[in-house]
């Protein structure tokens, strides 16, 4: 099926960005047939054809502007999709019509993707939403005229969060780790890492207190931080003026399972998530997750059966658990096998594929 894959996220490099690159790249046999349309420019895009990759530039304050009267006006919002997205509207229009398109597949969330949900739902062209983030929507939002939508959550908190708005059908279809088998060789100090943007909401602040803790038990250890962001700054300075002896700042890194395959535990003291991707890859790489108890972690770890939860904002339990994790390592290894044989299973390729062909082709 000739797709048409809409990105509206902001950054350029979030999860949702990754998460399309895999699920694009994991049908290379259709790549001749996918098109992408980012409305920032990408950091990472699919292997598909150069000329399959579009960008259509949004400005900001214009963005900020629409979700404003969204906000205040929701009633308006059909002109109001057509007052701020007519040139985008005409660029689709024109996409669809010189590629043949047969599906459009919004990637990120409804509230960012109503305005082409809304205008393509009643045409012959088949709409995915695949909603990914557990964000609630700044301006009131109904989706109850939701049955001409193909909707997928990445977990079941994601469902259960949008099936509030008024979707009627959520169907789960979870992350996966596409990746070839890593050599596993563990640092000979006790290593833990974080892994992710270093922005707002990703529990970077809490990481030095948290760090400081475990290094006045294990004045050995090392600290890797695998992320970029606007937070980068401030954590480096907090790190610094806590006393953090051995830490490295990678920033976003091509060989980031290499690295994580070196460290024994994950620390990820997230304020909210709505799947937890780098907890896939820690338990792939056999590196022992501690994450909030929050959002779709439970989901994904079983209720602490493939890693370990954390009441939310409790700095010391998440300092007192990794340094318990690593003092019995051997307990912790024998865990992190069962994780990997789990997650090798679960959340292959192979199982995401079944899955998501049932919707996309």
């Amino acid at each position: 099926m000739r797709t048409l894959f809409i990105e509206t996220g902001s950054t350029g490099e979030g999860g949702s960005f990754h998460s399309l690159k895999q699920l694009v790249d994991s049908f290379p046999e259709y790549k001749s047939s996918f098109f992408t349309l980012y409305l920032t420019e990408p950091k990472v895009t699919p292997e598909i054809p150069k000329e399959n990759i579009l960008i259509s530039h949004s400005n900001t304050l214009q963005n900020y502007s629409y979700f404003l009267f969204l906000r205040f006006f929701p009633f308006l919002k059909r002109f109001i999709y057509q007052i701020f997205h007519y040139k985008l509207y005409k660029k689709i229009d024109q996409i669809i019509k010189e590629n043949k398109i047969e599906c459009i597949y919004c990637n990120n969330q409804p509230a960012r993707d109503d305005f082409i949900i809304e205008r393509y739902k009643n045409r012959a062209i088949k709409i995915i939403s695949h909603i990914r983030t557990l964000n609630t929507p700044s301006y009131q939002l109904n989706l109850s005229d939701s049955d001409l939508v193909n909707y997928i959550s990445v977990s079941e908190a994601v469902k259960h969060h949008w099936l509030e708005y008024g979707i009627k059908k959520i169907d789960v279809i979870h992350n996966f780790v596409n990746a070839k088998p890593v050599s596993i060789k563990k640092n000979a100090s006790p290593t833990f890492c974080f892994v992710g943007r270093l922005i707002e909401g990703k529990g970077v602040e809490k990481l030095p207190l948290i760090f400081k803790i475990i290094q006045k038990q294990l004045p050995e250890a090392t600290f890797y931080i695998l992320g970029d962001g606007e937070l980068k700054n401030d954590l480096q300075r907090s790190l610094d003026q806590n006393g953090i002896k051995n830490y490295e700042l990678f920033g976003f890194i091509n060989n980031q399972l290499e690295i994580m395959s070196k460290c024994h535990i994950l620390i990820h003291p997230t304020d909210n998530e709505g799947f937890g991707k780098v907890l896939i890859e820690s338990m792939f790489v056999k590196t022992f997750p501690i994450a909030s108890n929050t959002g779709g972690i439970p989901e994904i770890l079983d209720n602490g059966k493939y890693g370990d939860l954390v009441e939310q904002n409790n700095i010391e339990q998440f300092a007192e658990k990794a340094v318990l994790r690593f003092k019995k390592i051997n307990e912790t290894m024998s865990m992190v096998e069962k994780s990997f044989k789990h997650v090798s299973n679960k959340y292959s390729v192979s199982e995401f594929k079944k899955r998501i062909s049932k919707v996309l082709l």
